[in-house]
């Protein structure tokens, strides 16, 4: 066929359709994270007074450039607008961008579909070019729906649409990297955890860059800190959005010739055969460590590389808490004195982490419902094997992952803070890490609980991750009340440094995700197999 992109109208029609119903959610989200900024800001910070507060408190807390990016105008709500949803606006839709170019290409490549497509009237980069379409797309209606939103509740016409822009932009860059992810994995899953961790790197590069003094320039090596640079609310400069569409269409030119260079059904990376044997793959518990082995190795070094991370940041802290004593009240210390301000960040930075470690949990336990839907869990339960120990095999896992992954993240912090000789305390790191995994628990708990007993609602576990996130880190800028604050589990996470630290908090939250994972298990046990 001489026209490679034959039948692409056709198919992105039915592709943006689909593509819309997957994407609507992200859109929500995004809107609503910029919204509720532009909304909030002059209820929460009336004053000039408050404002100021607002922007040394930022100054204060490098967790906040580490999430959010630098604050270049606080003192607008359009600035507060900017600062909150740039960066994380645009992995949000990065990720959407991602995830709807494998499931549009190499899901389906797959699953058989594409080879039945491509037994038709279709060009050979038709599949591809109507993946990344799709993707562009749904980028392009999140930017314009946030800049129409934003213009609708007051905000001015310059700043809504350059930051509807950069998030398009960003959306639109991280689609051809799927797209290139996509030729090089032999499987859909691989793609798109190549495409997630490379999003993943650059946010915290960008992060880094962000934080640790003379690491600016690592800004320009991240399509995050690329837009970032757009200086939405006070420049609003397009230029540096020209430069990651260029390197979009790098990417994207790149995917085309790696499409067209491959066999289909493969990828440039080739699966490694397995072993001629079983071994330990034979059992239920190794089969199941076999499945989520590249997903542990892809966690753990990046946890590895985290905590290194984390470590060298809060080496770099120290002064700046230490030279304005008046900041103590922004990072939880309620205008107390003597106040180990290095270490209060050292907390923030381990709440987030356990976060991202409750998010990895939660990851390898749905694991078991993606075989389930996959069809392979009815042989083996049809054997020797019991409900209880194939549940066993993914909740070991879960947990025993976890757990391990919270705790060398702290010990490589302890380790890197007492090698540079900072004021923190070895010990109390290690012993404020061991603190907060009650509190991921409870959080892999609602997974494993979802799991077992309603695979259909296990949206919850994502939900309840998001949640303890926007309470961590918007809940004290925000002002928002104990008793709100208190819905997120990492609320209740004891204080190590301090000298009658309370274990009752510890307790309930040990004895909550006991609960949730005993209610995992007898879901298990009762519900039918593949029922979603």
């Amino acid at each position: 066929m001489k026209n490679k992109f034959e039948g692409t109208l056709v198919l992105y029609k039915v592709a943006l359709r689909l593509s819309f119903k997957a994407a609507l959610p992200w859109i929500i989200g995004v809107v609503l994270l910029a919204v509720s900024s532009q909304v909030a800001y002059a209820n929460i910070f009336p004053t000039p007074e408050d404002q100021r507060n607002l922007a040394m408190a930022v100054q204060a807390n490098p967790a906040f450039s580490l999430v959010f990016g630098n604050a270049d105008n606080l003192l607008t709500a359009e600035g507060f607008t900017a600062w909150r949803t740039v960066v994380l606006g645009s992995f949000l839709v990065s990720m959407m961008s991602i995830l709807i170019v494998t499931k549009q290409s190499r899901a389906k490549e797959d699953s058989g579909e594409e080879e039945l497509i491509a037994s038709s009237v279709v060009g050979r980069y038709a599949i591809i070019t109507v993946a990344i379409a799709a993707a562009f797309s749904a980028s392009i209606i999140a930017g314009v729906t946030v800049a129409a939103s934003l213009i609708a509740t007051g905000a001015g016409v310059d700043s809504s649409v350059a930051l509807g822009a950069t998030l398009a932009t960003s959306g639109m860059v991280f689609a051809t990297v799927a797209a290139l992810c996509s030729q090089l994995a032999s499987h859909s899953r691989a793609a798109t955890s190549f495409a997630v961790t490379f999003l993943g790197f650059t946010y915290l590069l960008r992060g880094v860059a962000d934080t640790v003094d003379g690491a600016s320039w690592m800004a320009v090596l991240s399509p995050l800190g690329w837009a970032q640079k757009t200086e939405v609310s006070t420049t609003n400069t397009y230029a540096p959005l020209f430069v990651l569409l260029i390197i979009g269409l790098i990417i994207m030119t790149v995917a085309y010739l790696m499409r067209s260079r491959r066999d289909f059904g493969q990828g440039l990376i080739a699966d490694t055969p397995g072993h001629a044997r079983a071994g330990r793959d034979g059992t239920i518990q190794g089969l199941a460590f076999r499945l989520q082995r590249s997903t542990i190795i892809g966690w753990t070094l990046a946890f590895v590389f985290i905590g290194a991370t984390f470590g060298y940041l809060l080496t770099s802290v120290g002064d700046t808490f230490g030279a304005n004593e008046g900041l103590s009240k922004f990072i939880g210390a309620e205008g107390a004195s003597n106040i180990n301000f290095a270490f209060e960040f050292a907390k923030t930075l381990l709440t987030i982490i356990g976060i991202i470690v409750a998010a990895y949990g939660t990851q390898v336990i749905f694991r078991l419902l993606n075989e389930e839907n996959s069809h392979r869990i009815e042989p083996l339960l049809s054997g020797a094997v019991t409900r209880r120990r194939l549940f066993s095999s993914h909740v070991i896992i879960a947990l025993a992952g976890t757990f391990s992954s919270l705790t060398i993240v702290g010990v490589l912090i302890a380790a890197i803070t007492h090698i540079n000789n900072t004021n923190i305390e070895s010990v109390e790191v290690i012993l404020q890490a061991l603190l907060t995994i009650p509190a991921m628990l409870v959080l892999v708990g609602i997974g494993i609980a979802s799991a077992g007993m309603r695979p259909s609602l296990r949206g919850i576990a994502w939900v309840g991750i998001a949640v303890s996130f926007g309470l961590t880190i918007l809940g004290p800028i925000l002002q928002m009340d104990d008793k709100i604050l208190a819905v997120s589990p990492f609320w209740h996470v004891a204080d190590a440094s301090a000298s009658n630290t309370s274990l009752l908090g510890t307790v309930v939250l040990l004895s909550i995700s006991l609960c949730l994972i005993t209610a995992g298990y007898v879901g298990y046990r009762n519900r039918d197999i593949a029922r979603t």
